[in-house]
């Protein structure tokens, strides 16, 4: 967890972490990696290499992504169309180890942004390897070992040291900045601004506030350990047809 977080409520939603997870699951409500689901009650583990994808959906249910990688291919596709007419918000659970992950993060939440209209925001949560999620409760669990049996007729878990974690909700700004940090040589201009990694705008006016624009090889201004405001994501089309983020 970030150090000066505080307890939040997003969306009337409680957060919790615990050591370890017992009890029987529901095998329909299981989300195996690179899968997506939908419905009143998720789980899914084997996150050590992988990132939870969280969506808050407006018909008081939840969805998970267990996200294997950061592109945008058809398992982040799949889970993109299941929520798009229906999604209220969007938390991508991140961890600093593997390191993989902490660069997986940013490119995750940016992706989810230009294609959904909602906000998306990345959260920080070390060595939780399983998520579990009930809408009827409004509350999150992540975990760091379990030992649940699946092939139950419900799901009924038993927790271990289970708290309610304090955080800081990383905003989109901050994951085009560090995307930005990351691919700083590795640029070009077009008729929108600067386009990062052949993926990514940073427009003018994101650009005034953020990065030294006379010198585009320079470092960003602000430092991406730096909490930033939201701010708005729109998909659209540069004039060289690539698919990109822009940043209003």
């Amino acid at each position: 967890m970030q150090s000066g977080s505080t307890k939040v409520l997003i969306n009337n939603v409680k957060i919790f972490f615990c050591d370890s997870v017992s009890g029987t699951i529901n095998a329909d409500h299981h989300v195996d990696v690179a899968e997506s689901k939908v419905g009143k009650e998720l789980i899914s583990d084997g996150f050590e290499p992988c990132l939870a994808v969280f969506a808050i959906l407006k018909n008081n249910e939840y969805g998970i992504y267990h996200a294997l990688t950061l592109a945008y291919g058809d398992p982040l596709k799949k889970f993109v169309a299941s929520i798009k007419d229906n999604v209220e918000m969007v938390l991508v659970f991140q961890k600093s180890y593997p390191e993989a992950n902490a660069k997986k993060a940013p490119y995750l939440v940016v992706n989810l942004a230009r294609e959904l209209d909602c906000k998306v925001k990345r959260i920080h949560v070390d060595v939780y390897t399983g998520i579990y999620v009930n809408a009827n409760d409004k509350e999150v669990v992540l975990f760091k070992k379990h030992t649940y049996k699946r092939n139950s007729n419900e799901t009924k878990l038993i927790y271990s040291d289970k708290k309610e974690i304090a955080f800081q909700p990383i905003g989109i700004r901050k994951s085009v900045a560090e995307l930005y940090k990351m691919h700083k040589n590795n640029y070009e201009l077009c008729e929108q601004g600067v386009i990062v990694a052949n993926d990514v705008i940073i427009t003018e006016k994101l650009g005034s506030e953020l990065f030294k624009r006379t010198d585009l090889s320079n470092k960003p201004s602000i430092e991406v350990n730096e909490v930033i405001e939201d701010t708005e994501v729109n998909s659209t089309t540069t004039n060289k047809d690539k698919k990109c983020c822009k940043i209003l």
